[in-house]
């Protein structure tokens, strides 16, 4: 929330972009909740009172567009339901591959990544490390169920193989068999995939389930990973690279006083607020350390994702002051003028990092990979082994293994996660009959044919 106010405050003192028109905001928190979210779009739209769908009742100014939402589970609602009054809609999350469609979503655009760059991204990381045989798993839910698939294809096609694909859903005793089932595969590590996990509670849950297994981490679970659950897990960041109002940004941010800072709803996430039995039990629920946030202890998660939050408000605004320069001294409706902004943010662009409003995948993306880990009574701690660079001809992958903390003793090694041990010299491989091709048995090589290659 605070670079949104960071970078209208900036618009706004910038007599060169929308002249003589002042920007404002309505602020609303979907929590991630699809039914929260659309709530809130209908509040926007109907303005203050009851909510009365198709009747827009404020008495001044006039909506330009919506930003958000950071999760595909509510953006594609989003996008669905302003589809129909045709507002323009820019994320800043991760898109899902079914908001590409230009028929069916003309209005959604997205500053964030799309998720199959993340994909690409996780399939290279698992073949570069040798592995074959993985588990993905994911929350019940129609996103979860959609990216798990893709995310199990681009793996397959890197040479790996799925053993499952678990679901976490509200069900306790089915959440054991997932959880059991995990434990018993021979696959040692898990990928999540999809929206973090709903409660605190699951968290902990699957904790003491799973402990022993590798977890690898995707950018969206990027503020839960101080969590003991992903003690000797590998960790994808998105890199905040070429935002050159980091800086003054940060300023902006320390210079709040103490009593304003203390009534913001997202910084009392992490700060103590005036209430010490709230303080008390959010720390006890949550088992995290609270921080005295009056001067400048502000922690990383307090800035993602500042600089896709940044240029989708500076993509709506340049939009809307191409839109209006277009159309200067013409008289134009103001349903007509909505429905047309889009048309104009599709021209909008970003050089410094190369952001295509109208096509995500071209748009570069860096991740940086960490180790996580942690000692006894100690909070996780990180360590960057590598990074994944994505650009329009293709990903770059550069990893350091020998950083690298694995949960398990590897003597030095890198983690192994088959289904079946390499075949050594003088054997070969041998399909099991119903079994994916990364499972198979060794037999020996046939009289005068010798295989001098391990594995093959």
């Amino acid at each position: 929330m605070q670079v949104l106010r960071f970078t209208v405050n900036k618009i706004n003192k910038n007599m060169d972009l929308l002249p003589n028109i002042t920007l404002g905001y309505h602020v609303y928190d979907s929590c991630g909740d699809p039914r929260l979210a659309i709530g809130s779009v209908l509040q926007i739209l109907s303005g203050p009172g009851n909510v009365v769908p198709n009747y827009y009742c404020q008495d001044k100014g006039h909506i330009a567009g919506f930003i958000g939402d950071q999760s595909t589970i509510s953006s594609l609602p989003i996008a669905q339901l302003l589809g129909i009054y045709g507002y323009l809609q820019i994320s800043y999350g991760f898109t899902d591959p079914v908001l590409n469609d230009r028929t069916l979503y003309p209005y959604y655009f997205s500053t964030g990544s799309n998720e199959r760059v993340q994909h690409i991204a996780i399939a290279e990381l698992v073949e570069h490390l040798g592995w074959t045989w993985v588990i993905i798993l994911a929350v019940d839910d129609d996103h979860a169920e959609r990216e798990s698939k893709n995310l199990s294809n681009e793996i397959t096609q890197h040479g790996a193989c799925v053993d499952f694909i678990g679901t976490l859903t509200e069900d306790k005793d089915t959440n054991i068999r997932t959880l059991e089932r995990i434990q018993k595969s021979t696959a040692e590590v898990v990928i999540l995939c999809g929206q973090t996990f709903h409660t605190n509670s699951l968290y902990y849950f699957v904790e003491t389930m799973i402990k022993d297994k590798t977890l690898v981490v995707p950018v969206t679970w990027v503020s839960h990973y101080t969590l003991f659950l992903f003690n000797g897990s590998l960790c994808f960041k998105e890199m905040i690279f070429n935002f050159d109002e980091i800086t003054a940004f940060t300023t902006y941010v320390l210079a709040i006083k103490e009593d304003m800072l203390l009534k913001d709803t997202m910084m009392t996430e992490y700060c103590f607020t005036h209430d010490k039995e709230k303080d008390t039990l959010f720390q006890w629920v949550y088992e995290a350390s609270f921080m005295n946030c009056s001067h400048s202890q502000l922690p990383f998660q307090t800035y993602y994702p500042s600089h896709q939050v940044y240029r989708a408000v500076y993509g709506l605004a340049h939009a809307e002051h191409n839109l209006l320069s277009a159309n200067l001294n013409k008289e134009i409706n103001k349903k007509i003028q909505q429905k047309k902004l889009h048309q104009y943010v599709r021209n909008v662009h970003f050089t410094e990092r190369e952001i295509h409003f109208n096509e995500l995948v071209k748009s570069p993306v860096k991740y940086a990979i960490f180790s996580l880990y942690s000692t006894e009574n100690t909070m996780i701690t990180e360590i960057e082994i590598g990074e994944y660079s994505w650009k329009e001809s293709g990903g770059s992958l550069e990893i350091n293994t020998k950083e690298i903390i694995w949960k398990k003793d590897t003597n030095n090694q890198i983690l192994k996660s088959q289904c079946s041990e390499n075949c050594p010299p003088g054997y070969r491989k041998v399909s099991r009959e119903g079994a994916p091709p990364c499972c198979y048995d060794c037999a020996s090589c046939s009289e005068g044919q010798i295989s001098i290659f391990s594995g093959n």
